[in-house]
C-alpha cells in the first residue's frame, strides 16, 4: 500500500475494499494480513489509515480505503482500533469541505463518523454505568 506508484496503490487499496465486501473478505483482511501492520499481532487498519491520511485529494486510493474502513467498521475489534487511532477526528475534519468531496466519500464519511462514534459513546456509558 505505500507503493511509490499510484495505480498500484489504487489497485491494492480496491482489491480490499472487495474483499471487505464480503464476511469472509473481512475476517481476512483484519486476521491474516497481520503482516501489512505497523505492530505486529495488530490488525492492518492502521495500514488503511496511514494510506487514508498520505493521500492528497478525493483520490480513488483514498475513496477506496475509505470504503474498505467503513465495510470493516462493521466488526467491533476494527472499530476499536479507529476509535484508538482517532479516526472519527479526520473523517469530521474532512467533511467541513463537502465541495471537494464526491458523493461516495460524503456518504462513506457520515457512515463511518456514525457508526465509530456510536461505538465510542456506547463503550463511553458502559463504563460510566459500571462505576
Amino acid at each position: 500500500m505505500n507503493c511509490a506508484d499510484e495505480i498500484v496503490r489504487e489497485y491494492v487499496t480496491r482489491l480490499c475494499n472487495v474483499l471487505a465486501s464480503l464476511s469472509r473478505g473481512r475476517t481476512y483482511l483484519l486476521l491474516n494480513l497481520c503482516w501489512l501492520s505497523y505492530h505486529q499481532n495488530d490488525t492492518f487498519i492502521p495500514v488503511l489509515h496511514a494510506r487514508m491520511l498520505a493521500e492528497t485529494g478525493d483520490s480513488s486510493a483514498r475513496q477506496n480505503a475509505l470504503g474498505t474502513l467503513q465495510k470493516l467498521s462493521l466488526r467491533r475489534s476494527a472499530q476499536t482500533v479507529m476509535i484508538n487511532l482517532d479516526t472519527i477526528t479526520w473523517l469530521v475534519d474532512q467533511l467541513s469541505n463537502l465541495d471537494a468531496l464526491s458523493e461516495y466519500s460524503i456518504e462513506v464519511r457520515v457512515f463511518e463518523v456514525t457508526v465509530v462514534w456510536s461505538e465510542k459513546f456506547c463503550s463511553e456509558s458502559d463504563s460510566l454505568s459500571l462505576s
